[in-house]
């Protein structure tokens, strides 16, 4: 390990509104500055001070965020003037999370959100009536009323993927089981079989602070609860209901069911 000294006055460590956060200022040799950088962030950077007590979740997730460089004296002088230093002070800034709102998971670092739609139907008008079912008027077309088909977009960000995600296969099928969220701010919600459509992921590769390459994969699974029917029924106005429909080959299924996991 490269020879560093921490500071007085060092760390500093704050509980911020999306975690804790922690500065280290240290001192070592200026030409040893980028050497000591690199070897404070291998292994994702974890902090070394003690932990325990820290009202976090996970204190064990307190990870580099960013190092800066600053010279410590300088004596302007050496080839072409240049400003020449002995010491460098590095200083390392820690945080629980590298993304807003992403949680640390069993599945790493992941981010859920769901985004509301609404989609307006208009209702078969023989099914109504004025005044009275038996003796009154039957609607006409220009008469049908309008039902609001409420639904959503179940929103998914894993990050520091080492493998972009072979997901291709997947385009255009339904959860063939339940899908449960992963974070805490959303544990407990459990989609229903066959109620998200998959659709192929938005992929973000970026090279991280080792020179690793990684990725981060943001998938957006369109929602339609199966009290409405979910994505492989059908309303019939006859019924009043969302039924599954059938041809020749068996039950039409335009997105068929197929399994999920390591999503």
């Amino acid at each position: 390990m490269t020879a560093y000294e921490e500071q007085p006055g060092s760390p500093v460590e704050n509980l911020t509104k999306t975690g804790i956060a922690a500065t280290r200022t240290l001192m070592c040799a200026w030409a040893d500055r980028w050497a000591l950088a690199t070897e404070l962030s291998l292994d994702g950077g974890a902090y070394p001070h003690d932990t325990s007590g820290m009202p976090t979740l996970d204190p064990d997730t307190l990870k580099v965020q960013s190092i800066s460089i600053n010279p410590f004296e300088a004596e302007v002088g050496g080839v072409a003037a240049l400003a020449e230093y002995e010491k460098a002070i590095v200083t390392v800034r820690y945080g629980t999370e590298t993304a807003q709102g992403a949680e640390i998971t069993a599945d790493g670092r992941v981010k859920e959100t769901f985004e509301p739609s609404a989609e307006f139907l208009t209702l078969d008008p023989k099914n109504f009536a004025w005044g009275n079912w038996a003796t009154g008027d039957k609607l006409k077309d220009g008469e049908a009323p309008g039902e609001i088909y409420l639904g959503g977009t179940y929103c998914l960000t894993r990050y520091d993927l080492l493998t972009m995600p072979d997901t291709l296969h997947l385009i255009g099928t339904t959860n063939s089981d339940d899908i449960q969220t992963r974070t805490s701010l959303m544990r407990d919600i459990i989609f229903k079989a066959g109620s998200l459509m998959f659709q192929p992921p938005s992929i973000s590769p970026r090279v991280n602070e080792k020179g690793i390459l990684m990725c981060d994969a943001a998938y957006r699974f369109p929602y339609k609860p199966m009290e409405k029917g979910g994505w492989n029924t059908f309303w019939r106005a006859k019924t009043g209901a969302y039924e599954s429909l059938y041809n020749p080959k068996g039950k039409f299924e335009p997105y068929p069911p197929a399994s999920w996991v390591g999503i």
